[in-house]
């Protein structure tokens, strides 16, 4: 936070964390130099919040099976989900798995991206 009542506070207060802001450009360097030299890493980098909305939309989705999937109508409850309730329905369980790994792969870019590019800052620090 920077204090802003004056030109001459907003100096010192630059001043005080010209050390902090130096460290983080360089790091944004590296990892820019980096992204260029790996296209796919930058590529799958500089689209986080795709991933992010992603992710949350598998976990919605995810969520949204398991609840309308789980009964007793068709014999024991937790070994045997039926989406829908519908007997036809047999593959329900193949499908809660595809999306809880889809899920997992993007869950993972994201938290794998923000320890590359937070992780040695908050280290250092």
């Amino acid at each position: 936070k920077v204090n802003r009542t004056s030109v001459k506070t907003k100096i010192a207060d630059l001043m005080n964390n010209a050390e902090e802001l130096i460290r983080v450009m360089h790091h944004e360097e590296k990892l820019r130099i980096f992204f260029n030299k790996n296209r796919l890493f930058g590529i799958i980098a500089n689209h986080k919040s795709l991933w992010e909305k992603c992710a949350l939309l598998t976990n919605l989705a995810l969520n949204f099976i398991i609840l309308f999937s789980y009964s007793e109508d068709f014999g024991e409850r937790l070994n045997d989900p039926r989406l829908f309730f519908k007997a036809e329905n047999t593959n329900t369980k193949q499908v809660i798995l595809t999306l809880a790994y889809i899920n997992l792969g993007f869950s993972s870019l994201v938290v794998f991206f923000f320890i590359l590019k937070r992780a040695p800052l908050l280290i250092s620090h």
